[in-house]
C-alpha cells in the first residue's frame, strides 16, 4: 500500500486532523478535473527533483506550472505561440484550409532568430543579418503578449486557451492539486495565490546551441551542458537573447531562488511560477505568507525542421549565369535595379488564381513597409532567409553555407525533343532539341543538415500565389545571357516561320512562409504547399517527373477548332482571351509593345506570364492544398515553402502576326 506523504505540524494544526472536515468550494470541484488533466501533462517526470508524490504546496506548485505550459496565444507576428512546442495537431490552432498549424515555444522562436542571425553573419549577408534582427524584435513582441496572457490567467477569475481550444485556468488546476494531495487538512478557499518571475542562476532550457558548436562561441557561464540557460545573456555580435526557464519537464525549482526581476537583463521572460498559502484578515489583506513553493513550466516535445523546400525551378534549361544557388544573390544582374526592380505581390481573399474571389495587390517590402525599389536579389535573400527560418533552431551553420556553392546538376539527358501541336486542332509533331528542364530541390533532414536532389521538370502544371504571402516577379531579370539567340523553324509551314529563343530570362519568386500564423499568414498560415515535383518516385531522378497525368488531361481540352481572333487597336490579330497575362494585372513587362498584352501562340508557346491568365483553355494548376483537419499532408512528405523559377523568352511575332512574346508551352507530351 502507497504511504501518504508526511505532513508538516505547522501545516496540521491550519488544516485540521481528518480528512473528513475537508472544506471543498465548487470552484475547486470543477476544477478537479483540470488538474486532472495537468498531472497527466506533467507526466511522472515532474518528479524528478521532488519525492513521489508531493506534499500538497509542491503539488499546487507542479499542477500551477504545468497549466501555463500549456497556455497559447496567437500572434501576429509567428502565429500560435506557447511556452513549450507542440506540433501541428491542436483543434485550437486550425488555418483557413483547415490543417492545424504548429504552436511554437518562446524560447524557440529567440533560439531561431539568433541562429540565423548567426548564418547570415557567416554567409556575409547585411539584409539577412537585418531580417534576423527583426525577427529578434518580433520575437519580444510575441513574448510579451504570451507573458501577459499567462499572468492575467493566474487570477481567481483568469484563464487562457490551450492548442486544443481548452480554457486553462491555472489558479483551478493549482487548488485542486493541493485539495487532492492533502490528506488531513482543511483547506481554505481563497488562501492561494500565484505569480510570475524568474529564477537567479538561471537553468538549462530545452534548447541546444547550434551546430556545430565551433561556429558559435558560447561561454561556459551561458550554457548548461550544450543547451542554453535561461535568465542569462547570450548575445551575438552585440544583439541581446534571453532565454525563459522552460525544461525538459515540470519541476519543482528552490523558492528562495525566485525572482520578481534579475537585475542587469536587457529583457525579462518571467517564466518561473510561485504558489503561496496566505492568510488574509477580514478585509482581505494579507497578513501572512504560511508557505510557499517554486516550479518551471516544461517543453518535451522537440520541434523539428519544416518539411519545407527550397526549389530553384529551370522548366526551360539550365541558365548559364545560375550554377550555384549563391549567383542568385551574387549575380551583378539579378542585383541590378537599372532596368527596374522586382514587383513585389501578395495573393489576397485566396490562393491565386484557382480562389475564385482571389486578386493580386502590390506587397510593401517588409524591412521598410513601403513600395521600394528593390532587386530580384534582395527579394531571393529575403526567401532564402525565410526557408532557413523554417528550420527553427535546427538548421546545420556549416551546411546553409556550404549549400550556397553546391554546383547544380546537370539534366539527363541534356535535351528532349520538343513535340507539341503548332496549331489548335493538329497533331503534335517533333519539332527540335531543347533543353530539358530541371528543378533542383534543397531540403533539411532530421538534423538540420541541407540535403540535395533534383529532378526533370516540364512547364506545366503551374503554380498559385499563396494567399498573402510573397511573389515576385521581374521580366528581363537576366538580358543578354551567355546562352545567346537561337532560332527555331516550325516545320510543315509554308513560308517556313521561326520562333526566336532570346537570350533574356525572366525571374518569379513564390515565398510561401514568410507571413506566419492566421492572423497575416493567410489560409496556410505561412506553412509550405503542396509540390508533387518533391514527392519521392521509384524512378531515377534523371526520368521525367512532369506529372504527366495532369498536363495530358489539359491536353485533351485543346479542340478540333482553330484560333479565334479578334482585332485589337493597331487592328493585329491574337488569340482570344488575352486577359492582362500578368499577375500584377497592368500590363505587359518590359518586352511588351504599346501595352499590348504578350500572348505567345498556345499550345507551342504559351503567354508571357507565370499564371497564363490569357490561354484557352485555362492551364493547368497544381492545388496548393485541400481542405481538412488534423495534420497538413505536407508535414508527413515535403511542401513548397519557396521557388524561383526562370523562364527563356520566346520571340513568336512571326508565327501570331503581331509583335509577341511567350514561354514554352507543352513540350514533349505526344497528343
Amino acid at each position: 500500500m502507497m504511504m501518504k506523504p508526511k505532513v508538516s505540524n505547522a501545516w496540521k494544526t491550519a488544516r485540521g486532523n481528518t480528512r473528513k472536515d475537508l472544506t471543498v468550494t465548487p470552484r475547486v470541484a470543477i476544477g478537479s478535473a483540470a488538474a486532472i488533466l495537468a498531472l497527466a501533462f506533467i507526466g511522472l517526470r515532474v518528479f524528478d527533483h521532488v519525492a513521489f508524490p508531493p506534499n500538497q504546496i509542491d503539488a499546487a506548485a507542479l499542477a500551477a506550472a504545468g497549466s501555463i505550459s500549456r497556455i497559447v496565444v496567437d500572434t501576429p507576428e509567428f502565429g500560435f505561440v506557447s511556452l513549450a512546442d507542440s506540433p501541428a495537431d491542436g483543434v485550437g490552432t486550425e488555418a483557413g484550409d483547415g490543417f492545424a498549424l504548429p504552436v511554437r515555444g518562446i524560447n524557440t522562436i529567440i533560439a531561431t532568430s539568433r541562429l540565423d542571425l548567426i548564418i547570415a553573419d557567416k554567409l556575409q549577408q547585411p539584409l539577412m543579418e537585418e531580417l534576423a534582427e527583426r525577427d529578434r524584435a518580433a520575437a519580444l513582441s510575441a513574448k510579451e503578449q504570451l507573458i501577459a496572457a499567462i499572468k492575467s490567467s493566474l487570477d481567481k477569475s483568469g484563464s487562457a486557451k490551450d492548442r486544443m481550444g481548452v480554457q486553462v485556468q491555472p489558479l483551478v488546476e493549482a487548488e485542486s492539486a493541493f485539495v487532492n494531495a492533502d490528506n488531513d487538512g482543511k483547506f481554505v478557499p481563497g488562501s492561494l495565490r500565484l505569480s510570475l518571475g524568474s529564477l537567479d542562476g538561471g537553468d538549462a532550457t530545452t534548447v541546444k546551441l547550434p551546430e556545430p558548436q565551433s561556429s558559435d562561441q558560447v561561454k561556459a557561464a551561458e550554457q548548461v551542458e550544450g543547451f542554453y540557460k535561461s535568465f542569462v545573456n547570450v548575445p551575438y555580435k552585440n544583439v541581446d537573447f534571453v532565454f525563459g526557464g522552460v525544461g525538459k519537464s515540470v519541476k519543482l525549482v528552490a523558492s528562495d531562488k525566485w525572482r520578481a526581476e534579475i537585475a542587469g537583463l536587457p529583457y525579462q521572460i518571467p517564466t518561473i511560477v510561485k504558489v503561496e498559502i496566505v492568510e488574509s484578515d477580514a478585509t482581505g489583506k494579507i497578513q501572512n505568507v504560511k508557505a510557499i513553493a517554486c516550479a518551471q513550466p516544461a517543453s518535451f516535445r522537440i520541434p523539428a525542421p519544416s518539411k519545407g523546400a527550397l526549389t530553384m525551378s529551370f522548366p526551360d534549361g539550365p541558365v548559364p549565369e545560375i550554377s550555384r544557388p549563391a549567383d542568385c544573390y551574387s549575380s551583378e544582374q539579378l542585383n541590378s535595379v537599372e532596368s527596374g526592380s522586382m514587383d513585389l505581390l501578395s495573393a489576397q481573399s485566396g490562393d491565386f488564381p484557382l480562389d475564385s474571389e482571389s486578386a493580386m495587390a502590390p506587397l510593401k517590402w517588409p524591412l521598410t513597409n513601403s513600395v521600394a525599389y528593390e532587386s530580384t536579389a534582395n527579394v531571393w535573400r529575403l526567401a532564402l532567409y525565410d526557408w532557413i527560418r523554417g528550420a527553427g533552431t535546427a538548421a546545420n551553420i556549416d551546411s546553409v553555407v556550404d549549400m550556397q556553392r553546391v554546383q547544380l546538376d546537370k539534366a539527363k539527358p541534356g535535351n528532349i525533343l520538343w513535340t507539341a501541336s503548332t496549331e489548335r486542332g493538329k497533331t503534335a509533331e517533333a519539332i527540335e532539341p531543347i533543353s530539358s528542364g530541371i528543378a533542383h530541390i534543397f531540403e533539411f533532414d532530421k538534423d538540420g543538415v541541407v540535403v540535395y536532389r533534383s529532378k526533370m521538370i516540364e512547364p506545366y502544371p503551374l503554380y498559385v500565389a499563396s494567399d498573402r504571402q510573397l511573389y515576385g516577379e521581374k521580366f528581363g531579370a537576366i538580358t543578354y545571357s551567355t546562352i545567346g539567340i537561337r532560332d527555331v523553324f516550325i516545320p510543315n509551314m509554308t513560308p517556313p516561320k521561326k520562333i526566336v529563343f532570346r537570350a533574356v530570362w525572366d525571374v518569379y519568386i513564390r515565398d510561401n512562409v514568410r507571413n506566419l500564423g492566421p492572423k497575416n499568414g493567410g489560409k496556410h498560415g505561412g506553412e509550405p504547399l503542396s509540390m508533387p515535383v518533391l514527392a519521392a518516385s521509384d524512378k531515377p531522378d534523371t526520368q521525367l517527373q512532369a506529372h504527366r497525368t495532369e498536363t495530358e488531361t489539359w491536353l485533351n481540352q485543346w479542340s478540333e477548332t482553330p484560333y479565334e481572333v479578334t482585332p485589337t487597336s493597331d487592328d493585329s490579330t491574337v488569340g482570344v482571351d488575352q486577359g492582362k497575362g500578368l499577375g500584377q494585372g497592368k500590363g505587359a513587362g518590359m518586352v511588351g509593345l504599346n501595352g499590348q498584352s504578350e500572348m505567345g501562340y498556345q499550345p507551342l508557346v504559351a503567354c508571357q506570364s507565370d499564371f497564363a491568365e490569357s490561354m484557352s483553355p485555362n492551364a493547368p494548376f497544381v492545388r496548393p492544398m485541400p481542405f481538412g483537419r488534423g495534420t497538413r499532408p505536407t508535414f508527413a512528405s515535403s511542401g513548397s515553402s519557396v521557388d524561383i523559377k526562370f523562364r527563356r523568352q520566346i520571340d513568336v511575332t512571326e508565327l501570331q502576326g503581331c509583335q509577341s512574346t511567350g514561354y514554352l508551352g507543352a513540350v514533349s507530351i505526344d497528343k
